[in-house]
């Protein structure tokens, strides 16, 4: 049964996906990601053709020949808050490692959009030891507790579009989120996914 993953407090898997649309990029196709929860569903838990996060060869990789006990530490810790538990807050090791797994570059600004080139330099830096020549370059911009992709003139229009049409599925969900709890049909459980039968909507808007 096909799941419906909310879509709410998916910031740095929004960005990341909003990035790659307004480049028209063939990751899209390539992986399949029809809407910013592909992202979510394929990097958590991995699809038939490709890997989860953590299972991409290029992550085993680093974290096996490039990585101090602290580094691991903090991957670890990273999968345990994130994927284990849930939590939406935003790691900055995140884009590293997503970097890596779909072998782009990620230039990160701070709240008033300058580079952070620590950051920026680490992610260009890992793939050029890995050998790994970047298909996109995207600038996402960091502030706290949220990032958000930063579009080129030319995509404005494409940026604003995807914004509005994420911003309609969110307040869908929540409003048929709500009417299910109003109706006390049945108990959720703490899971942030829905049956079909649940929301009773195709969400492919």
């Amino acid at each position: 049964m096909k799941n419906i993953i909310d879509p709410n407090n998916k910031c740095g898997y929004e960005s990341l996906w909003i990035g790659l649309k307004c480049k028209k990029s063939n990751l899209i196709d390539k992986y399949n990601l029809t809407q910013m929860t592909d992202l979510y569903k394929l990097l958590r838990y991995g699809t038939e053709d490709y890997p989860s996060l953590f299972e991409e060869d290029n992550i085993k990789k680093m974290m096996k020949t490039m990585c101090s006990n602290k580094d691991i530490t903090m991957f670890e810790d990273f999968k345990n808050e994130r994927f284990n538990k849930n939590k939406s807050a935003v790691w900055k090791c995140y884009f590293l490692l997503v970097a890596i797994y779909f072998n782009i570059e990620i230039i990160l600004m701070d709240k008033d959009k300058n580079e952070l080139k620590e950051l920026s330099n680490k992610i260009k830096d890992t793939l050029n030891i890995l050998k790994l020549k970047p298909n996109e370059k995207i600038r996402l911009h960091l502030t706290p507790n949220h990032v958000e992709y930063l579009p080129q003139n030319n995509e404005i229009e494409i940026f604003e579009n995807l914004k509005k049409n994420i911003t309609i599925k969110k307040d869908i969900y929540d409003e048929l989120k709500f009417i299910k709890l109003i109706e006390n049909t049945r108990d959720y459980d703490t899971d942030d996914s829905y049956t079909m039968e649940d929301l009773e909507i195709d969400f492919n808007i």
